[in-house]
C-alpha cells in the first residue's frame, strides 16, 4: 500500500506529534508498505531519506511555536503529489502541511483519515494572550471547525480516551478509533546501552553518583515545570534535578532556579535529538512530569520502558498507562510533589515492586502494534470506499 503521511511536525523535531508520526512510518515500512512523509524543513535536519519530502516554508513568528515552520502554497507541488499515485493520506495536522493533504486527497479522490494529537482547549495560551475570558468562546468555535473539517473523511484516529472525550463533545458523527501510538521500545531499554557510556555521559553532566529527577520533554508553559522548580525550591537534601530538552520557557526557567539560588542543584542539558535520547533516560532514578495538556504523553511511556518509575500529576491520560503504586506513583496537588519523592526513595519495596513492574506495563505500546492497528484502519477505510 502507499500511504501519504502529511505533517507539520516530523523528526529532528522533538515533540510528541513528530515521534508518533515517525513510529507510524517505521513501523509501516518494516511491514513492506510504502509509507511517505509529505513535512516541512527544519533547520536541524541533517538526515534523509528518499521517502521524506520536505516542503521549504517561513518560521512560524511565535515563541511558543519556534522550529515550526508554515508552508505557503502549497499547490505548487500537487502535481508532485499526484504522481506519488497514493493509496491513502493520512493527514496529522490542522496547519499548512494538513491544508494541503486535504486538498490533494479532495481533488484527485484519495480516500483520507485523521489523527487528532492536541487538545487545542489546552493551548489557547500560546495562541491569545490576553482577554482570554473574552475571546474564549469565538477561540473554541474556530478548534471545531478545523477539527470538523479536517474529520470529514472516512475516520478519524484518537490516541487516548481523553482525546476522544473532548473529541465526542463536538459533536461530530466521522467513524473513529482509539489508536495509542507506539514506539520503538528497544531504544530505551536499559540493556540497550554499555554502563561506561552512561557513566561517561553522567560525568558530562556532573551528576555521578548523584539522585536524579528527569524530566525529558518539551520546555514550554503547559508542562508546568516552573511549579516542579517551585517545589524541587523546598527540599534540603542532595538530589539533583535534570531538565533535558529545548522550549520557549527555557530561559525563564533557568532565571526561576537562579532566583531560588537552586541553580546548582537543577541541570539544563538543553536540545538532545530524538536519536540519540535513549540514553537520557538512564540517567534518572525517577521520571517526574506535572504537565495537565498530554494527549497521551509519549515521555511516561519511554520512561517506563526503561524501567525509571514515574511520580507524575494525575490526569485522566495516564489511565491505563500508569496505575498508582504499581508501576508509578501520583500527586493531584503540587504540594504533595515532595512527599510522594520521599515516600518512593524511602521506601525500598515501593521502589523495587514499581521498578519491577515498569517495563512490563508498556509492552503493548510498541510500534509494530500501532503500525498494524493503523493499517486495519486503512484497509476498512479503502474497503468502504
Amino acid at each position: 500500500m502507499r500511504i501519504g503521511i502529511f505533517t507539520d511536525s516530523y523528526i529532528p523535531q522533538a515533540n510528541g506529534v513528530a515521534t508518533s508520526t515517525y513510529m507510524l512510518v517505521l513501523g509501516l515500512r518494516e511491514m513492506g508498505h510504502e509509507a511517505y512523509v509529505i513535512t516541512t524543513n527544519h533547520r536541524n535536519n541533517h538526515e534523509e531519506f528518499p521517502y521524506i519530502i520536505r516542503l521549504d516554508g517561513f518560521n512560524v513568528p511565535l515563541k511558543a511555536f519556534d522550529g515550526f515552520q508554515f508552508v505557503l502554497r502549497c499547490g505548487k507541488h500537487f502535481n508532485l503529489i499526484k504522481e506519488m499515485n497514493f493509496d491513502i493520506i493520512h493527514i496529522h495536522t490542522e496547519f499548512s502541511i494538513g491544508h494541503f493533504g486535504l486538498y490533494c486527497a479532495r481533488k484527485l479522490k484519495i480516500p483520507y483519515l485523521y489523527t487528532m494529537h492536541t487538545m487545542y482547549e489546552e493551548y489557547m495560551h500560546h495562541v491569545i494572550k490576553h482577554g482570554q475570558k473574552l475571546l474564549r468562546k469565538p477561540y473554541l468555535a474556530f478548534v471545531k471547525d478545523r477539527i470538523t473539517a479536517f474529520s470529514s473523511g472516512g475516520a478519524v484516529i484518537l490516541p487516548h480516551i481523553k482525546v476522544k472525550e473532548m473529541f465526542d463533545r463536538y459533536g461530530i458523527k466521522t467513524y473513529q478509533e482509539v489508536i495509542p501510538t507506539g514506539l520503538d521500545l528497544t531504544k530505551f531499554s536499559r540493556s540497550t546501552y554499555k554502563e561506561e557510556d552512561i557513566n561517561a555521559l553522567k560525568e558530562k553532566l556532573n551528576i555521578k553518583d548523584k539522585k536524579v529527577l528527569l524530566y525529558i520533554g518539551r520546555l514550554a508553559l503547559e508542562k508546568s515545570l516552573d511549579l516542579i522548580i517551585e517545589q524541587f525550591a523546598k527540599r534540603t537534601d542532595d538530589l539533583v534535578l535534570l531538565i533535558v530538552g529545548c522550549g520557549p520557557v527555557e530561559e525563564d526557567l533557568k532565571k526561576q532556579a537562579k532566583r531560588l539560588n537552586i541553580s546548582h542543584k537543577v541541570i539544563f542539558a538543553g536540545y538532545v535529538p530524538w536519536v540519540n535520547i535513549g540514553i537520557y533516560y538512564q540517567l534518572g532514578d525517577c521520571f517526574i512530569n506535572a504537565s495537565k495538556s498530554e494527549t497521551q504523553g509519549l515521555t511516561y511511556t519511554e520512561a517506563l520502558s526503561a524501567g525509571l518509575p514515574v511520580v507524575v500529576r494525575y490526569d485522566t491520560n495516564l489511565d491505563g498507562l500508569i496505575t498508582d503504586g504499581e508501576n508509578g506513583l501520583f500527586y493531584n496537588e503540587m504540594s504533595e510533589f515532595n512527599s510522594k519523592i520521599d515516600y518512593l526513595f524511602k521506601n525500598d519495596e515501593v521502589l523495587s515492586k514499581i521498578k519491577n513492574n515498569a517495563v512490563s506495563s508498556v509492552a503493548k505500546y510498541s510500534k509494530e502494534i500501532y503500525a498494524q492497528n493503523c493499517y486495519k484502519l486503512y484497509e476498512k477505510v479503502l474497503g468502504e470506499k
